[in-house]
């Protein structure tokens, strides 16, 4: 099997999808957390890319795609999701989403009905990147990060992992502070400078303003997803950044939804927890091709 890149035009310019080259079943649009790029994924795909055909979207300011400063909210990420939909996949497709992907994957399947089959949902923040952004360590974080990205134009990934590594941040609940190599591998810290080296820093501001949802009303949102629906959620207390009242909120909302739970694991389940992320994904997207026959 073998990979293509592809610049798909859009108004902030060409946006990057890698895609797998050979037609080996139904697509599935891959949406990657915010500082990430379409590389989060490959664990993934690795493993479905025999069964389902994967397209992986760069976002804007991230990877490949093109820099739009001042242009980064989450409504902005669905236009890009939406544009590459319709323009490079145009036929029924299934989204997968984590974090920042997962709310943009809501945002794709309630505005194209006619063709989502289906949704996966990683641990998406919603209330987490919204009203509670002040009172969780995440924004010291991502401020950190910012100011790092900002310092110098980085080239050496060694030197900035070992940066990143020795972030220190502050939890404004327990006023505990720790550094981010205290909870991250080395392994992890350099694929993570090697997104960041890629990404536009300006990305961040609107996470640290508080305003990275504005103009995309989530509550409202998930009343229109029609498709079924798979939501896995992570540990808040571990690092998770979804909340139990936000997966009622989509509990009430969304008419065909199922919900795993996955106790003492990271927000990044589908990278810390592989075997556990497949063994309940695989059947939910197996579960689809009995709606929509391949």
């Amino acid at each position: 099997m073998s990979w293509m890149g592809i610049a798909e035009s859009s108004p902030i310019g060409p946006l990057h999808i890698a895609a797998l080259a050979e037609d080996t079943g139904p697509p599935i649009l891959f949406l990657h957390g915010v500082t990430r790029t379409w590389r989060d994924w490959t664990g993934v795909t690795a493993t479905l890319s025999h069964r389902w055909r994967p397209y992986c979207l760069d976002f804007r300011g991230h990877g490949e795609s093109a820099r739009a400063p001042g242009q980064y909210y989450v409504k902005q990420f669905v236009d890009d999701a939406v544009h590459v939909a319709r323009q490079t996949i145009n036929q029924p497709f299934i989204v997968v989403g984590h974090s920042l992907g997962a709310m943009v994957a809501c945002g794709v399947a309630e505005r194209l009905k006619d063709m989502v089959i289906g949704a996966v949902l990683e641990d998406p923040p919603f209330g987490t990147m919204g009203s509670r952004i002040g009172t969780l360590p995440f924004l010291n974080q991502f401020q950190g990060i910012q100011d790092i990205m900002r310092q110098e134009r980085w080239h050496d990934l060694k030197d900035l992992a070992k940066t990143l590594g020795d972030l220190t941040i502050r939890d404004p609940n327990s006023e505990r502070t720790f550094r981010l190599g205290d909870v991250r591998d080395a392994a992890t810290l350099r694929f993570n400078a090697a997104c960041l080296i890629k990404m536009d820093p300006e990305v961040l501001t609107p996470v640290i303003e508080g305003e990275w949802l504005r103009g995309f009303p989530w509550e409202r949102i998930v009343t229109g997803i029609d498709c079924p629906t798979l939501l896995l959620q992570a540990d808040v207390t571990t690092g998770g950044m979804l909340f139990d009242d936000d997966v009622t909120t989509m509990m009430e909302s969304v008419r065909d939804f199922t919900v795993i739970r996955f106790p003492k694991t990271v927000h990044q389940i589908h990278t810390t927890a592989l075997e556990a992320y497949l063994r309940v994904v695989v059947p939910f997207l197996e579960s689809l091709t009995f709606e929509n026959p391949i």
